[in-house]
């Protein structure tokens, strides 16, 4: 079935997945993301979206729909990257993983118990989101849980310390009584720092990405040029690229990508380095 497949009523036929439409109707997510994971390249962590909005691996397509596929989080340069360093971005990235810490926290369990306890959250958490993890994405969800099991003693003690979680903490709190995110008229909090200097399309960008990450390229210009909006995608581009330079002067690690039909904003394990002007010599 191709992108030009459409039944005697006109109406398209299939769902829609990067532009083919794709013989996926009745075919739960978790199943569809199986299919299709080594012809797009998708991760196993990568959220669902159909028609716009996210979705859960049970839901099941319908003819029509439009299917897609995005990470929350990432790491610039690429490459393999330690577990524990993954596991730190995945907490970030996803502030419910912070409610299982502090509702463990809440049971007064002995140590073993919580550990157990805490696994099985993370397994069922990620087995409704993802789907059914492989053998491989054992010892990564293990490194997880183990990274959560640290930030539970953290929240028994009431302390929040640099070398104890302080950032993956502050995720999920509100820092000086202010949440993270855009903040009018030319702002962007996050982790408890504050950032400057961010233009009104901008700051417009950031606001449509907040605090979902992710959306639809149509969505996105709607909520920054307006309903009637005659711009193109490249100008959307031209924002997130002067965005992401305008945070990584200021080491904010987060980078706007815009591809595939989805706009995305990626939050880093490192600091980002904007490249300054060079002094030309003669």
């Amino acid at each position: 079935m191709t992108a030009n497949d459409t039944s005697r009523s006109g109406k398209a036929r299939g769902v829609l997945y990067e532009g083919d439409w794709l013989p996926l109707a009745g075919v739960a997510v978790a199943h569809a993301k199986t299919l299709l994971r080594d012809a797009g390249n998708i991760p196993y962590f990568a959220d669902a979206w159909v028609n716009g909005c996210p979705v859960g691996v049970g839901h099941v397509l319908r003819h029509g729909d439009r299917l897609g596929f995005s990470q929350r989080f990432g790491f610039k340069g690429g490459g393999d990257l330690p577990a524990e360093a993954q596991a730190q971005a995945l907490v970030r990235a996803y502030p419910e993983l912070m409610e299982f810490a502090a509702r463990v926290r809440a049971l007064g369990l002995p140590a073993d118990r919580s550990l157990d306890v805490m696994a099985g959250m993370v397994a069922v958490w990620a087995k409704e989101r993802f789907g059914p993890p492989d053998a491989a994405l054992i010892p990564f969800l293990a490194d997880i849980v183990q990274r959560l099991q640290r930030i539970e003693s953290v929240l028994g003690r009431g302390l929040v310390t640099e070398d104890q979680d302080r950032h993956a903490l502050a995720g999920a709190q509100h820092v000086g009584g202010v949440s993270d995110g855009p903040q009018p008229p030319d702002r962007f909090r996050l982790l408890g720092k504050e950032y400057k200097g961010i233009s009104r399309d901008q700051w417009l960008l950031l606001k449509a990405l907040w605090p979902q990450r992710t959306a639809e390229i149509e969505d996105v210009m709607e909520q920054v040029y307006g309903t009637d909006f005659v711009q193109s995608q490249e100008a959307l581009r031209s924002v997130a690229r002067r965005l992401t330079e305008c945070l990584g002067r200021q080491s904010c690690r987060v980078e706007v990508v815009v591809k595939k039909g989805y706009c995305t904003l990626e939050i880093f394990d490192e600091p980002r380095r904007v490249a300054t002007d060079r002094k030309v010599t003669g």
